[in-house]
């Protein structure tokens, strides 16, 4: 199977789990963004448009960030680094959004 039909396959939602917020458990979560630190290549999925940075290697592995908000305004992180042979994981609760004049969680892509 190629790349572009192995990614483009859909996802079984009765067999999988929903994501949730980890500060108030609400299921309507967003990714917001993707970011791939490969060697200080450090590409950033934020929109439909990726778009690639240069700056230092976070070690001797790639580290994936993956950012979500729920819709109650809470944002968080979970962060991947790869070290020999290992891969590590994070969650880092990231600052909320300002509720007052929060139009909702932006997403990197929907129809």
């Amino acid at each position: 199977m190629d790349k572009a039909k192995k990614y483009s396959i859909g996802v079984d939602f009765t067999a999988s789990d929903i994501v949730k917020c980890p500060v108030c458990g609400y299921e309507c979560v967003h990714p917001e963004g993707v970011v791939v630190n490969a060697g200080g290549a450090i590409t950033i999925i934020e929109s439909e448009t990726p778009w690639t940075i240069y700056g230092e290697p976070t070690g001797r592995g790639v580290s994936i960030w993956l950012h979500f908000a729920c819709e109650n305004g809470h944002r968080w992180t979970i962060r991947y680094q790869f070290h020999k042979g290992n891969t590590f994981k994070e969650l880092v609760i990231d600052e909320p959004y300002n509720t007052t004049d929060w139009r909702g969680p932006k997403t990197i892509w929907r129809d």
